[in-house]
Parts: C-alpha cells; structure tokens; sequence
C-alpha cells in the first residue's frame, strides 16, 4: 500500500494545481460575469437572496452557489483569487484519489498512475478554472468515496449532504447505499448515511419549499422536457439542449395564456406531463434516444460538439431546425481530449474486467456510475455531466495498466 506521508500529500497537490494554475494564467474566463452561478454568489454577497440576474430562486443548486460566496468573501470579490481557491478544492479531491486507490489498490503504482491521469485530464484543467460545479463536485464525489470504503461513516455522512445539495441527481446512488448497509445489517451505518444528509439538506429544502412549495430544486421537468420532445433528437448531440428554451417557453405561453404570475414549480409540472406524454407517444424515438444518450455519455469527444453562446439561435421551420450563430471551439481543446479519453475509457473497462473479482469492495464505484448513466440517458448526455465521476474511470485504468506493466515486466525478465 502507498505510504501516505505530507510530503508525498504536498507532492500530489502540486502537481494538480500546476496545469491548473498554468491553463489560468494562460486562458483567463473573461466571461465568468454572465454566469448564472457567479451572479447568484453576488446575490447572496451583496443582496443576502439568491435571487438575481433573473434566477428562479427555487431552481438553483445551493451548494457551489454558497461555495462561489465564501470564496469571493474570503478574498474580498477577488475573480483571481477566488479561483485559486476552487482549484485548491478540487486538487484536494486529487490528494484523496491517490488514498482512496492506495485504499482499493494497494500499489503504490497505481495511486500515481492516477494522479497522473487526474491531474492532467485536460477537461478537468479546463474546467477547474470555469464557473461551473464540476470541480467541487468532483473532489466531493472522491473525497466521499474515500470514507465510504473506508468505513469512517460520520464524515461520509456529511459528504453525503453535501454532494446532494450540490447536484440532487445522485440522490439514487446515496438510497442504494443505504439499503446494501441496511441488508448487511449495518444498522447504526445506515442511520447516520439517512439522518445526517437530512439534518444538512433540510433546511434548504424547506427554504425552497416556503419559497416555491416544493422541496427539490424546481427544474426536473424543465430538464426531462429538453431531453424528451420533438426537436430534442435534432439537437442533442451537436449542440446545447438549451437552445430549445425558447421554444419551450413559447409551448407554455401557448397553452397557458396569461400565466405569467403562475409559480415556476408549477411550470415545472407542466414540462413533465409534457415529457413524459411525448415518451408515451414515441416509445421507439425514445428508446433510440435513450440509448444513444448512453453512447454519447462516453463519446471520446466534448459533448455537445458546437459551442453556443448568448447570440447563438435555434430556429425552427417545416419541422426540422437550423442553427445559426454558432461560435467557433478551438480545434486543439477537442484533439487533446479525444486523445486523451478514448485510450483511458479502454483501459477503464479493460481495469473493470481485471478488477471483478474485486467488486465487493469496489460496488459504490460501481453506484455512482450506474446512477450517472441511467440519469443522464434519461434526461440527456453531455461531457460536463460525467466529468464528476472520470475519477472511477481513472482508477480502473490505473489497475489496467499496473496489470499490463508488471506482465511486460515479466515478459522482458524471461528474456
């Protein structure tokens, strides 16, 4: 097993906030003020509310608002400093990769071959300096891995929560945990994993509810709606699936005339019955869909293909759709990804396949990805939603090529 020493801890930070740091100093986001995120961290900065820049105040995620807050607090509305700090969070996760595989793994080979491949994905680089949830949620999913095998269930409990609040979609994964801890007899385990997660989620939820009358952040329908209507297999996967905002608002304001004053939560209602009514009615273009959204999840490219951005337009005639407006991504972002992912998803599965024997151990792992796959098949595919769990696919591919290095070891050593 790899020692865990804080020079070896201080070694593995570096080399993650390295790249990072070098991509911020060369590709500043000089556009972080139209983010959604950004400006809801200043509703709470200067208005205390999360309501600002026109934000449905019961359809936001909390958690990396609040997150955004504390950094622009703590560095006195600093952008660069701010940053810095999300990057220090997510190379945080890279400390705890390394112990969750040295963990799992036992070899000291495949803990650095992992922070290697996670410290060097060049969409986590590239994201750790954008507004955006992926690099909290990313070192919050390892960290709370990390406790889960571990065993040390109080501080996975308030991991747990704290993964919930910043992306509610990987409730089935915490469910399903506590239900094997439950049939495992794990009495106590369980009740921390439930009664912890509530104590930490509750009172935002019941702010939402006071707010909107509801509990969840009010954009399931809104979400399933995109994924599921006319336009919605023309789109995805070429580009955003925000592009069909537009026409979804207009579908509301034809049904419902003057229902401007009608709650969002109830908005979202109508964009189910909707969804789930086109699935009921194109049950094979759903189904095709569905599987197609799985293949697109683990395209060895950046999903969507084509950027968009605030002049980007979706218009619709004759029932097909063309898209105008669409900004250029640089070519090497796309090349260096492909090149990246499409080796490290082989030896992902090629990792699974040595690691069976294993999956006792190992079946959280297999939880989250199970509940990322069906989720977003469901609603729809796109790069930054899986990027959060790349760290499983890493560690598989570590124990692949530690597996592959010590037969060509063996190999020359005969020779």
């Amino acid at each position: 097993m790899a020692k865990c020493g804080f020079k070896t801890l201080l070694l593995i930070f570096l080399f993650c906030f390295t790249p990072r740091l070098i991509y911020f100093i060369a590709v500043p986001d000089r556009t972080y003020n139209d983010s959604i995120y950004w400006n809801a961290a200043g509703g709470l900065l200067y208005d205390y509310t999360f309501i600002r820049a026109e934000l449905r105040d019961t359809t936001q995620d909390f958690l990396y608002v609040i997150f955004l807050y504390l950094a622009r607090w703590f560095t006195f509305d600093t952008y660069f400093a701010a940053m810095i700090i999300q990057i220090i969070f997510e190379c945080i996760g890279c400390v705890y990769l390394y112990k969750l595989t040295s963990q799992l793994a036992k070899s000291s080979f495949c803990s650095w071959t992992a922070v290697l491949l996670y410290s060097l994905h060049p969409y986590l680089v590239r994201q750790s300096v954008a507004i955006i949830e992926v690099p909290l949620l990313s070192a919050l999913l390892i960290i709370t891995c990390y406790y889960f095998v571990s065993e040390k269930f109080i501080r996975y409990s308030v991991l747990t929560g704290l993964t919930i609040l910043c992306r509610p979609t990987l409730l089935p994964v915490f469910g399903f945990a506590i239900f094997i801890l439950l049939f495992r007899r794990r009495l106590v385990d369980a009740f921390l994993t439930f009664f912890v997660p509530l104590l930490i989620c509750l009172p935002f939820y019941l702010r939402n509810y006071h707010v909107g009358g509801v509990l969840l952040p009010a954009r399931s329908g809104w979400n399933l709606i995109k994924g599921n209507c006319e336009y919605s297999d023309k789109v995805i996967p070429a580009y955003s699936v925000d592009l069909l905002d537009d026409y979804l608002s207009k579908m509301w304001h034809s049904e419902n005339p003057g229902g401007e004053d009608i709650k969002w939560v109830d908005q979202d209602r109508f964009y189910t019955k909707k969804a789930v009514q086109f699935i009921k009615e194109n049950p094979l273009r759903t189904l095709k869909l569905r599987l197609l959204n799985i293949l697109y999840l683990y395209y060895p490219g950046i999903v969507p293909f084509n950027p968009v951005d605030n002049k980007t337009k979706l218009v619709i005639s004759d029932g097909g759709i063309r898209v105008e407006n669409v900004p250029q991504r640089g070519r090497l972002a796309d090349l260096a990804y492909s090149v990246y992912f499409t080796p490290l998803f082989l030896l992902f599965l090629a990792g699974m396949y040595i690691r069976r024997a294993s999956w006792k151990k190992e079946y959280f792992l297999y939880l989250i990805i199970i509940c990322f796959t069906a989720v977003y098949s469901v609603y729809w595919p796109g790069t930054r939603l899986r990027a959060p769990m790349d760290f499983i696919l890493i560690f598989f591919a570590a124990c692949a090529l530690e597996k592959f290095y010590t037969i060509q070891k063996r190999m020359a050593q005969r020779h």
